[in-house]
């Protein structure tokens, strides 16, 4: 694999994560995922093995996910 195979534009991010554009930037400002600037090189990237990592750190956690909850019967609903 290429030097540059390795880094991902945030598209490309977005997508290998299932996330919008405002997410991926959540993300990033949360610090939850590093993102760079290359010199040169306009906007951010991110390094795919990075992306991948944290997949792998937030799929254990779905594993666990509670079910929804009902919704609770208004009080002013009345049933026939």
């Amino acid at each position: 694999m290429s030097n540059q195979s390795n880094w991902l534009y945030p598209k490309e991010a977005g997508e290998i994560l299932g996330v919008t554009r405002n997410t991926l930037k959540g993300l990033v400002r949360k610090g939850i995922l590093p993102a760079y600037t290359i010199d040169g090189v306009v906007g951010i990237r991110f390094k795919r093995p990075e992306v991948e990592a944290l997949i792998k750190r937030v799929e254990p956690e779905q594993a666990k996910a509670k079910k929804p909850a009902k919704p609770k019967r208004s009080a002013t609903r009345k049933t026939l």
